[in-house]
């Protein structure tokens, strides 16, 4: 006996002829991504923005657009007026497409720029009062250095009586005698900042010494300012009170204290440690919507220069993606040499020499992206040691599941002219892409692509006796399955009940609503975090660094279980996902997640060790990713049926350095999300 499905259309006769624009969006959004679509003459220039012929205005060429299911064009020239300039800060501004699906429009507007903010730590960058919990070591810290906790202290103008204690029996340098915090993220280049803290010594002639590191994206050290305190007299406390200045290139920062390498042995001690931002930050961009209501498509982005009456090319930077026959995209791919360790994945940038190019086409339909890299050396190359990989483009990550492998071929001219065929891997929920070629010309075994391991000519994979496996060019081809975020709160289909009968199962005239598919997320709304010497609202700890840094940490985070509960009843779970912003780990490489979950409501219903500790396979998250994780759908039944309340990191049993480090939690910036896809 045949049954019909719960939705189908569009149909000439029955319920499948009511096609409202709802229902239309619900299947043509699968049909290609939103944006520009190639006009007929293809001559590049559809929906391109330009400057306008006087005062603050742009032109909008004529073209066609795609808008989740639903079509645009404009015949002729259309011209926007842009708001006055700020007589002294820059904005930019950004042209868009944008389709209504309430007024059901599609219009071309502007989206106008904030103005520049006052660069607080609240914004991308905490400032943090440093006590011993969150600080440590050195990695070439001498043994004759220790860092112990202090209480009971008397520290004029402070609220702690908790300090930390370097204690020193060698005349070393600062970076074997110093402790260190986790490192920051730094203003802007050029940006004030301010260290401050209490500092006193122990021992007369021991001065104190402060630093302030500068780190650019590959956690390579830029450079520091530093300076000296003498507080005058054994066991004074004085206040430590100094700024700096961010240099360029500048991505983290952090702050040291430390005894300097002069005069007798002896002891530092020092709390209430903060660093902290000073300015404006530079101008954000508008924010896209994106919602049930409307979804708007970037097309331009325009500096509005301080005090500009008038725009140049040079102002505009075009933001629009083409969809159509042909139309592929570029850009300019990396090319990277992760340096030593194995795993420290820095990005150390492969200089390719005179006439080296770098060129990457793609074309993406739905979630497959077909993807062509082609690196070509030229002359007077450098590359540096560790192995080689690139990034998909920009924005996009690939699926979560599934084994993601492309082609990839290698012609080396070193040592002669050689061609290496071999696979590209992309990691599950990643951005990097992995190429691998034999070891050699006499082994057919695969490993990672590497120039030079740093044990010198013929090290690398290939190995060329003598040389090294670079010079001609390197190709990456295929296709990989991409991640696509979900929307939150899917429409659903409108229109009266998609079956036949005049009247119901039960004979009543009216069938139950059908059952409809939804994704919710839930944010978090607490968080604590334990160790040996107490708890905190702050990151979320867990792994084991020493047995003086706390022991086992472990954490517990919660979501709004009514919410929760309430939505998900009578449901069926689909998919659980959870995100995680890792902030710091003890590996460059990235940290082992330990989750579980929790059955109290929060922390005052039950003891800090009790909880389903470590319960689901550990997952991978590099040094300071946000990653979106997926978990058994049990997890969101247990929810939905009041057996778990919140979720757990780390373990008060278990764990080491591989799953030593933190998260964002609740107070933090970008907090744990829950997303939950069921049917209802």
């Amino acid at each position: 006996m045949a049954e019909l499905m719960d939705h189908y259309a569009p149909f000439d006769a029955g319920a499948g002829s009511a096609v409202t624009g709802q229902t239309w969006r619900q299947f043509m959004r699968h049909v290609r991504p939103s944006g520009v679509l190639v006009a007929d003459d293809a001559d590049g220039t559809e929906l391109a923005v330009t400057a306008g012929a006087s005062g603050l205005t742009v032109d909008v060429a004529p073209g066609p657009c795609w808008i989740r299911g639903t079509y645009g064009a404009s015949t002729d020239t259309k011209t926007l007026t842009l708001e006055a300039a700020d007589p002294a800060d820059d904005r930019w501004d950004r042209i868009v497409a944008r389709a209504d699906f309430t007024a059901d429009s599609i219009d071309l507007a502007v989206l106008t720029g904030p103005a520049p903010q006052p660069y607080t730590n609240a914004v991308t960058n905490p400032s943090f009062t440093m006590d011993l919990d969150g600080w440590e070591l050195r990695e070439d810290i001498s043994s004759t250095v220790t860092l112990t906790r202090v209480t009971g202290l008397s520290i004029p103008g402070t609220s702690t009586d908790t300090a930390a204690r370097l204690t020193n029996t060698d005349s070393v340098d600062r970076n074997a005698a110093a402790a260190t915090n986790p490192l920051l993220y730094a203003p802007p280049a050029g940006h004030t900042v301010e260290l401050q803290a209490q500092v006193r010594r122990t021992v007369v002639g021991t001065l104190v010494g402060w630093w302030i590191d500068y780190y650019d994206e590959g956690l390579n050290l830029i450079s520091s300012e530093s300076g000296q305190v003498d507080t005058g007299s054994t066991g004074a406390w004085a206040a430590l009170s100094e700024t700096g200045t961010v240099p360029t290139a500048a991505a983290y920062m952090r702050a040291v204290v430390g005894r300097e390498p002069v005069g007798p042995d002896g002891t530092v001690d020092f709390t209430d440690v903060v660093l902290k931002g000073q300015g404006d930050q530079p101008p954000g961009t508008p924010a896209l919507a994106n919602d049930d209501t409307v979804e708007e498509v970037p097309l331009g982005l325009v500096h509005v220069a301080a005090a500009a009456t008038s725009l140049t090319e040079a102002d505009i930077t075009d933001e629009r993606t083409r969809y159509g026959y042909g139309v592929y995209g570029t850009w300019t791919p990396p090319l990277w040499a992760e340096g030593t360790p194995f795993g420290r994945r820095q990005e150390l940038e492969v200089d390719l020499g005179d006439g080296g190019a770098k060129d990457c086409w793609y074309l993406r339909l739905g979630n497959i992206l077909f993807i062509d890299y082609r690196f070509k050396w030229g002359s007077n190359w450098f590359t540096p040691n560790g192995r080689i990989y690139t990034q998909l483009p920009p924005g996009l990550v690939s699926a979560h599941e599934g084994s993601h492998r492309l082609v990839s071929h290698l012609w080396t001219t070193q040592g002669g002219n050689m061609d290496w065929p071999g696979t590209t891997f992309a990691p599950p929920g990643s951005m990097h892409l992995w190429p691998f070629f034999p070891l050699s010309q006499s082994d057919c075994r695969i490993s990672w692509y590497t120039v030079n391991d740093g044990g010198g000519a013929g090290s690398g994979t290939p190995s060329i006796p003598g040389d090294y496996p670079e010079g001609g060019h390197l190709t990456i081809t295929g296709m990989v399955e991409v991640r696509e975020q979900p929307l939150t709160g899917l429409e659903p289909p409108p229109g009266p009940p998609p079956y036949n009968t005049a009247e119901g199962s039960d004979g009543s005239g009216s069938e139950p609503p059908p059952v409809q598919r939804y994704t919710t997320e839930w944010i978090s709304n607490n968080s604590i975090t334990y160790d040996s010497f107490g708890s905190a609202t702050g990151y979320m700890y867990q792994g084991r660094h020493s047995a003086g840094a706390g022991g086992y940490e472990y954490s517990k985070f919660w979501f709004d279980h009514t919410s929760i509960r309430n939505t998900l009843a009578g449901s069926s779970i689909v998919k659980v996902e959870l995100f995680l912003k890792n902030v710091h780990s003890y590996y460059s490489s990235g940290i082992w997640a330990m989750i579980g979950t929790v059955l109290e409501t929060d922390e005052t219903q039950a003891s800090p060790t009790s909880g389903g500790w470590d319960r689901y396979p550990r997952v991978h998250i590099d040094k300071y990713e946000g990653k979106w994780i997926t978990l058994p759908n049990s997890l969101g039944e247990e929810f939905r049926d009041a057996s778990t309340s919140g979720i757990t990191l780390g373990s008060p049993f278990t764990g080491g350095l591989a799953e030593y480090g933190y998260f964002d939690g609740a107070n933090n910036l970008l907090k744990p999300t829950l997303r939950v896809t069921y049917d209802k």
